[in-house]
Protein backbone atom coordinates (compact mmCIF):
# COMPACT_ATOMS: atom_id res chain seq x y z
CA UNK A 1 0.00 0.00 0.00
CA UNK A 2 0.86 3.37 -0.81
CA UNK A 3 2.41 5.62 2.47
CA UNK A 4 0.33 8.39 3.98
CA UNK A 5 2.24 11.90 2.91
CA UNK A 6 1.73 15.56 1.82
CA UNK A 7 0.24 15.78 -1.73
CA UNK A 8 0.39 18.72 -4.10
CA UNK A 9 -3.31 18.54 -4.64
CA UNK A 10 -3.06 18.99 -0.27
CA UNK A 11 -2.47 22.91 -0.89
CA UNK A 12 -1.15 24.31 2.13
CA UNK A 13 -2.84 22.16 4.26
CA UNK A 14 -0.26 20.39 6.22
CA UNK A 15 -1.10 17.08 6.82
CA UNK A 16 -0.78 13.67 5.35
CA UNK A 17 -3.26 13.16 2.52
CA UNK A 18 -5.74 9.70 2.73
CA UNK A 19 -3.90 6.16 1.14
CA UNK A 20 -7.51 4.95 -0.19
CA UNK A 21 -8.47 5.03 -3.91
CA UNK A 22 -10.72 7.86 -3.40
CA UNK A 23 -11.97 10.41 -0.98
CA UNK A 24 -15.76 10.05 -2.30
CA UNK A 25 -17.84 7.21 -0.73
CA UNK A 26 -21.35 5.77 -0.45
CA UNK A 27 -23.15 4.61 2.36
CA UNK A 28 -26.05 1.90 2.16
CA UNK A 29 -27.76 2.33 5.48
CA UNK A 30 -31.41 0.47 6.19
CA UNK A 31 -33.54 3.60 5.79
CA UNK A 32 -30.92 5.95 3.53
CA UNK A 33 -28.02 5.81 1.15
CA UNK A 34 -25.23 8.93 1.76
CA UNK A 35 -23.29 9.81 -0.86
CA UNK A 36 -19.83 11.43 0.08
CA UNK A 37 -18.56 13.79 -2.67
CA UNK A 38 -14.75 14.69 -2.55
CA UNK A 39 -15.29 18.79 -3.22
CA UNK A 40 -10.80 18.85 -3.06
CA UNK A 41 -9.14 21.96 -1.30
CA UNK A 42 -9.87 25.36 -3.95
CA UNK A 43 -12.18 27.86 -3.20
CA UNK A 44 -16.10 26.43 -4.13
CA UNK A 45 -14.67 23.04 -5.00
CA UNK A 46 -13.40 20.68 -7.97
CA UNK A 47 -14.81 17.55 -8.84
CA UNK A 48 -13.05 15.73 -11.79
CA UNK A 49 -14.31 13.61 -14.50
CA UNK A 50 -13.97 10.32 -13.03
CA UNK A 51 -15.61 11.58 -9.48
CA UNK A 52 -18.65 12.98 -11.93
CA UNK A 53 -19.38 10.07 -13.55
CA UNK A 54 -19.21 7.80 -10.51
CA UNK A 55 -21.54 10.31 -8.64
CA UNK A 56 -23.95 10.08 -11.65
CA UNK A 57 -24.08 6.12 -11.55
CA UNK A 58 -24.46 6.82 -7.50
CA UNK A 59 -27.34 9.59 -8.20
CA UNK A 60 -28.86 6.63 -10.57
CA UNK A 61 -28.77 3.25 -9.11
CA UNK A 62 -29.66 4.23 -5.77
CA UNK A 63 -32.66 2.57 -4.20
CA UNK A 64 -35.72 4.40 -4.62
CA UNK A 65 -37.00 3.19 -1.47
CA UNK A 66 -35.09 4.89 1.00
CA UNK A 67 -33.97 8.73 1.88
CA UNK A 68 -31.13 9.84 -0.67
CA UNK A 69 -28.72 12.70 1.26
CA UNK A 70 -26.16 13.77 -1.22
CA UNK A 71 -23.37 15.37 1.27
CA UNK A 72 -20.04 17.54 -0.11
CA UNK A 73 -17.60 19.98 1.46
CA UNK A 74 -18.34 23.04 -0.24
CA UNK A 75 -21.70 24.63 -0.15
CA UNK A 76 -23.92 24.95 -2.99
CA UNK A 77 -26.00 28.12 -1.22
CA UNK A 78 -24.26 30.67 1.46
CA UNK A 79 -25.28 34.47 2.65
CA UNK A 80 -21.73 33.64 4.61
CA UNK A 81 -18.93 36.98 4.52
CA UNK A 82 -16.44 34.63 4.22
CA UNK A 83 -17.89 32.37 1.56
CA UNK A 84 -20.24 32.28 -0.60
CA UNK A 85 -21.95 30.04 -2.32
CA UNK A 86 -19.88 27.40 -4.88
CA UNK A 87 -20.88 28.12 -8.42
CA UNK A 88 -18.85 24.79 -9.29
CA UNK A 89 -20.88 22.98 -7.03
CA UNK A 90 -24.25 24.36 -7.81
CA UNK A 91 -23.15 23.46 -11.88
CA UNK A 92 -22.30 20.06 -10.55
CA UNK A 93 -25.27 19.38 -8.91
CA UNK A 94 -27.93 20.55 -11.47
CA UNK A 95 -25.39 18.40 -14.29
CA UNK A 96 -25.72 14.82 -12.17
CA UNK A 97 -29.05 15.28 -10.97
CA UNK A 98 -30.29 15.97 -14.50
CA UNK A 99 -28.20 13.03 -15.91
CA UNK A 100 -28.97 10.60 -13.50
CA UNK A 101 -32.60 11.77 -13.22
CA UNK A 102 -32.67 11.49 -9.43
CA UNK A 103 -32.80 14.42 -6.73
CA UNK A 104 -31.54 13.98 -3.29
CA UNK A 105 -33.70 14.35 -0.37
CA UNK A 106 -31.58 16.14 1.15
CA UNK A 107 -28.05 18.10 0.71
CA UNK A 108 -25.73 18.45 3.46
CA UNK A 109 -21.87 20.89 3.23
CA UNK A 110 -19.86 21.77 5.57
CA UNK A 111 -16.54 24.84 4.84
CA UNK A 112 -18.61 27.68 6.06
CA UNK A 113 -18.25 28.06 9.95
CA UNK A 114 -21.99 28.53 11.22
CA UNK A 115 -25.41 26.81 10.28
CA UNK A 116 -27.97 27.39 7.24
CA UNK A 117 -30.56 25.80 5.82
CA UNK A 118 -31.86 26.78 2.32
CA UNK A 119 -34.71 25.26 0.35
CA UNK A 120 -34.17 25.61 -3.53
CA UNK A 121 -37.14 26.11 -6.02
CA UNK A 122 -37.17 22.61 -6.13
CA UNK A 123 -38.50 22.13 -2.16
CA UNK A 124 -35.13 20.52 -2.04
CA UNK A 125 -33.94 21.43 1.76
CA UNK A 126 -29.41 22.56 1.54
CA UNK A 127 -27.75 22.74 5.05
CA UNK A 128 -24.84 24.45 6.09
CA UNK A 129 -23.45 22.75 9.28
CA UNK A 130 -19.73 23.97 10.05
CA UNK A 131 -20.26 25.28 13.53
CA UNK A 132 -18.90 22.63 15.46
CA UNK A 133 -15.05 23.06 15.76
CA UNK A 134 -13.54 25.83 14.26
CA UNK A 135 -12.78 29.04 16.96
CA UNK A 136 -14.47 31.54 14.62
CA UNK A 137 -18.01 31.81 13.43
CA UNK A 138 -18.37 32.87 10.57
CA UNK A 139 -21.80 36.07 10.10
CA UNK A 140 -24.05 35.89 7.93
CA UNK A 141 -24.03 38.83 5.80
CA UNK A 142 -27.60 38.75 3.80
CA UNK A 143 -30.33 36.66 4.02
CA UNK A 144 -31.25 37.53 -0.06
CA UNK A 145 -28.74 35.03 -1.85
CA UNK A 146 -28.24 36.93 -5.17
CA UNK A 147 -28.15 34.63 -7.96
CA UNK A 148 -29.86 32.01 -6.85
CA UNK A 149 -32.69 29.86 -6.79
CA UNK A 150 -32.70 29.10 -3.16
CA UNK A 151 -34.62 30.98 -0.25
CA UNK A 152 -32.54 31.15 3.32
CA UNK A 153 -35.47 29.69 5.68
CA UNK A 154 -33.17 29.53 9.26
CA UNK A 155 -29.81 30.24 10.04
CA UNK A 156 -27.71 31.14 13.16
CA UNK A 157 -24.03 32.59 13.24
CA UNK A 158 -23.65 33.44 16.99
CA UNK A 159 -23.55 29.88 18.82
CA UNK A 160 -21.58 26.56 18.50
CA UNK A 161 -23.99 23.80 17.45
CA UNK A 162 -24.20 20.64 15.81
CA UNK A 163 -26.83 18.97 13.24
CA UNK A 164 -28.22 15.74 14.79
CA UNK A 165 -30.09 13.48 12.09
CA UNK A 166 -32.37 10.86 12.04
CA UNK A 167 -34.15 8.80 9.41
CA UNK A 168 -36.77 6.18 9.32
CA UNK A 169 -38.47 4.53 6.46
CA UNK A 170 -41.04 7.68 6.17
CA UNK A 171 -39.01 10.38 7.00
CA UNK A 172 -35.88 12.40 7.51
CA UNK A 173 -35.68 14.29 10.89
CA UNK A 174 -33.68 16.92 11.66
CA UNK A 175 -32.61 19.18 14.85
CA UNK A 176 -29.72 21.95 14.87
CA UNK A 177 -28.30 21.69 18.50
CA UNK A 178 -26.93 24.69 20.00
CA UNK A 179 -23.98 24.03 22.76
CA UNK A 180 -25.95 23.33 25.80
CA UNK A 181 -28.55 21.93 24.00
CA UNK A 182 -30.70 24.18 22.96
CA UNK A 183 -32.68 22.65 19.90
CA UNK A 184 -32.44 26.06 17.56
CA UNK A 185 -33.85 24.90 14.53
CA UNK A 186 -36.00 21.93 13.58
CA UNK A 187 -37.57 19.99 10.32
CA UNK A 188 -38.88 17.45 8.67
CA UNK A 189 -38.48 15.80 5.35
CA UNK A 190 -41.27 13.71 4.31
CA UNK A 191 -39.86 11.22 1.60
CA UNK A 192 -42.78 10.28 -0.34
CA UNK A 193 -44.25 13.33 -0.78
CA UNK A 194 -40.72 15.76 -0.12
CA UNK A 195 -42.85 17.93 1.87
CA UNK A 196 -40.86 19.85 4.39
CA UNK A 197 -42.07 20.76 8.16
Amino acid sequence: GKTAAPTNECGDAHRDAMTQPNGYWTLETPYATIVGLYTNVPEHGVVDDTQKKWLVNELKTAPTDKALILTMHHPIFSGDVMHVGSPTMKLLYDEVTKESNRTPHLVLAGHVHNYQRFTDKDGIPFIVAGAGGYHNLYAVATTKINNSDAALVAYEDKDFGYLQMSVSPTEITGNYVLVGGKIFDKFTINLSTRKIT
